[in-house]
């Protein structure tokens, strides 16, 4: 059985990528670093990490900030990419109404 190479990073190469500065136009790369950073940290994933921006829409809708600013929060540049996360929270909404059934 080959035994496979262990990658990481060093406590001092994750100080360098945490301590990196990005010029105006590299300004994109800065949440890139920090999603990096956090995955570093947290040992999640980078999918896992995405999975978590979805949980956040769905539960900030579920709590009644409207579309329209979870859009801006996350951004979001049209309805159409927030419909199944509305549509989510439209069957939660849903299904909690037949919980009235029950009084009559």
């Amino acid at each position: 059985m080959t035994q496979r190479k262990v990658i990481y990073l060093t406590k001092e190469e994750i100080a360098r990528v945490r301590e990196l500065e990005f010029s105006e136009s590299q300004a994109y790369l800065d949440p890139i670093r920090d999603v990096f950073l956090f995955c570093c940290f947290s040992g999640l994933r980078h999918s896992d990490v995405n999975n978590l921006r979805r949980t956040f829409i769905v539960n900030a809708l579920s709590l009644g900030i409207t579309p329209n600013i979870v859009m801006k929060w996350t951004g979001h540049s049209d309805y159409k990419a927030m419909k199944p996360y509305i549509d989510i929270v439209d069957s939660i909404k849903a299904s909690s109404m037949t919980k009235f059934d029950g009084l009559i």
